[in-house]
């Protein structure tokens, strides 16, 4: 049995994360938010995904003395090592459970610029829970038939509803979650199982599985508060 999790508004709350980005640079003068937000923009329709190094080069010119720059790319970059922060709340907890069960393949496949991509698993401390990332600056659809292959059951978990239907015209035969986030849900998928929270996609992945998902990660959080009393001792 395989999992397949995207990253971006289903295990990462990215417009959190993209707010304090903002704020970092912001916080050293030059840019607005507005400005910031535009360069996002341009920077995203452009290059069809983010790029940190051409989203400066956007701002560099207009906004900043090279003094400024350096210093607005460290607070960035500063965020960017706490990505982890900006998880949603228990999505850490959820693929430790998942990865309790024997024959669970737990993977993560992510659309985007690869080294921002990797940069932003690396600092989440997700990393190592995964058993294969899958960095694709294509259509997820190229590599989906060969993430799931050889598995009796794929469940996909993706909040991009447009990006899940194409999933669906490669591989019909895989179980959709759809993980709720501030893209629109076309009419095409509004049938699919639906998740707001890390809560509720517990629910939907136990039902898929028969495991007690809630239960598992309020053990988990249980046994971390253990150890962190004992560490304070």
């Amino acid at each position: 049995m395989k999992f397949l999790f995207d990253l971006d508004y289903t295990l990462l709350d990215t417009e959190k994360f993209k707010k304090a980005l903002i704020a970092a640079i912001v916080f050293v003068g030059g840019p607005s938010v507005e400005d910031c937000e535009s360069a996002f923009s341009v920077v995203t329709e452009k290059m069809g995904m983010f790029d940190a190094d051409s989203f400066f080069h956007e701002l560099k010119d207009t906004f900043f003395s090279d003094q400024a720059a350096i210093e607005a790319r460290v607070a960035f970059d500063r965020v960017l090592t706490e990505t982890a922060q900006y998880l949603y709340p228990e999505a850490k907890e959820l693929l430790e459970a998942l990865r309790k069960h024997d024959g669970a393949v737990v993977d993560l496949m992510t659309f985007g610029n690869a080294a921002w991509q990797r940069a932003k698993v690396e600092h989440s401390g997700l990393a190592e829970l995964f058993d294969e990332t899958i960095y694709t600056e294509k259509d997820k659809g190229e590599r989906l038939r060969d993430a799931g292959r050889g598995q009796d059951l794929v469940i996909v978990v993706n909040d991009n509803g447009e990006e899940i239907q194409r999933m669906i015209a490669v591989a019909p035969e895989y179980t959709y979650i759809l993980k709720k986030g501030p893209k629109p849900v076309p009419a095409e998928v509004v049938f699919l199982p639906t998740a707001s929270t890390m809560q509720e996609l517990a629910l939907q992945l136990g039902e898929q599985t028969g495991w007690d998902l809630l239960r598992e990660i309020q053990e988990i959080r249980e046994n971390q508060e253990r150890e962190s009393k004992l560490f304070r001792k």
